[in-house]
């Protein structure tokens, strides 16, 4: 009989799956044959490490508690170099699609043997129809009561204080990623990430990861921009005299092909103002105003909430208020090539976080006490799907509020909301258990 044929998953696909648990034969078992059992499925991480944060599980019967690291392959552990990095240390447990004969070597920096979970054999529908049941599905009707105005200011109480761990937990992971790499280049790793909010953070990554932060500074200031946009794939083809003078810089200081490939960028569903070019070229110019951590430093002893988000923007200049890519104008001016609106989300997502890590490492004693007095003054950012599911469903059609608010309805809809898991819904109290019949069935 020939060999039973796998069919193949991207690892996006395969994190996918994970979240869906209706789709996997519980309880899985481990390739020695432990029984586990999945009691929270964590946090989604978008940065260095493992792909889930604080994950519980039952392995063997035996609590345990850490991270999860999902590969199509098991091989992919040590092709991906996790068993020299201490950043995959505490994982809990391997979810790979297919094991490739590797599975019961997998280890971590010290040599602890870490248990793998093989899917694709474990699966409720068969395996080769499984994309048909990956459907990024919002997560239904929520069944908490329609709340009354005491209720809704309740929630939003609760919502600001999942905000706050939230928020905490963003500082942790940005301490240990600066005891790795250090502040200045784990800033500028979180930075381009957050110009690739939310289509393009995975090529931002890998061009941010590609073009080094010591790197980039040991370049003319005039040579930053041009080189961040050839590696990006941006001005192979790229037509008009300025695209000709930055190609020059960029064959001047740059030896090899781009790094990526203009394709690769999601510019399809992307305003003109949040265009990847443009992005590039506010991360561009971030890194010409010095030492990230200074920048931060100044930003967060700004006075007033106008100043505060004036020191994150970045203005366009010259061509760039009139263009979103070479020779493609724009019918209004664009004067900002980092505008209000994803300054705020730096803010919330990386400013506020550094506040509450660094100051260990700062000389303002004082640094943690001013960030949570700035957490309560810092507004929401712009609405997404996560926050408008959770405000039409959750708060009865009211706004979250503040910031910290904002950043608790993303956290619930993650964590509780999207994967259903309103059984442990931390604002269910006694209100949700008479409703949790109901929402079995929804």
């Amino acid at each position: 009989m020939p060999p039973r044929r796998v069919p193949q998953l991207s690892e996006e696909e395969l994190l996918q799956l994970w979240t869906q648990p209706e789709l996997i034969r519980w309880p899985v078992r481990t390739l020695e044959g432990l029984e586990v059992r999945l009691l929270d499925s964590g946090v989604v991480n978008r940065f260095d490490g493992p792909d889930l944060l604080d994950c519980s599980l039952l392995i063997g019967g035996r609590p345990v508690r850490g991270p999860i690291e999902l590969h199509l392959r098991t091989g992919d552990w040590y092709t991906h170099g996790h068993h020299q990095n201490p950043a995959y240390e505490r994982v809990a447990l391997h979810v790979v699609w297919e094991d490739d004969g590797t599975g019961l070597r997998v280890r971590t920096q010290s040599g602890r043997r870490v248990s793998v979970v093989e899917l694709w054999r474990q699966l409720r529908v068969p395996a080769g129809l499984i994309r048909r049941f990956l459907v990024s599905r919002p997560p239904g009707r929520c069944p908490l009561p329609t709340p009354s105005p005491d209720e809704q200011q309740e929630r939003r109480s609760q919502l600001e204080r999942l905000g706050e761990a939230r928020l905490l937990r963003k500082a942790a992971q940005l301490r240990e990623e600066a005891r790795q790499k250090g502040w200045e280049e784990t800033l500028y790793l979180r930075l381009a990430d957050a110009m690739g909010y939310s289509q393009n953070r995975g090529p931002f990554a890998r061009l941010a990861h590609g073009l080094p932060l010591p790197y980039l500074r040991g370049l003319p200031d005039e040579a930053i921009g041009p080189i961040l946009l050839g590696c990006a794939g941006f001005l192979e083809e790229a037509p008009g005299p300025l695209a000709s003078r930055y190609r020059q810089f960029w064959q001047d200081h740059w030896q090899g092909p781009p790094l990526l490939r203009r394709e690769e960028w999601n510019v399809g569903k992307v305003r003109a103002a949040n265009h990847p070019l443009r992005r590039a070229l506010a991360l561009g110019a971030l890194v010409r105003r010095g030492s990230l951590v200074q920048w931060a430093l100044t930003a967060l002893a700004q006075r007033g909430q106008r100043a505060r988000l004036e020191a994150v923007t970045v203005p366009a200049e010259g061509y760039w208020r009139t263009h979103v890519d070479f020779e493609v104008s724009t019918r209004r001016p664009l004067p900002h090539l980092l505008g209000t609106q994803r300054a705020q989300d730096i803010w919330l997502n990386l400013l506020l976080p550094f506040a509450f890590a660094y100051e260990e490492d700062s000389e303002r004693s004082s640094l943690r006490e001013d960030a949570w007095r700035l957490l309560q003054t810092v507004p929401a950012s712009g609405a997404n799907s996560k926050t408008d599911w959770v405000e039409r469903h959750v708060l009865g059609g009211t706004r979250s509020g503040r910031g910290v608010a904002q950043q608790g309805a993303i956290e619930l809809f993650d964590r509780w909301c999207h994967p259903r898991r309103c059984g442990c819904c931390p604002l269910s109290a006694s209100s949700l258990r008479p409703a949790l019949r109901t929402a079995e069935s929804l």
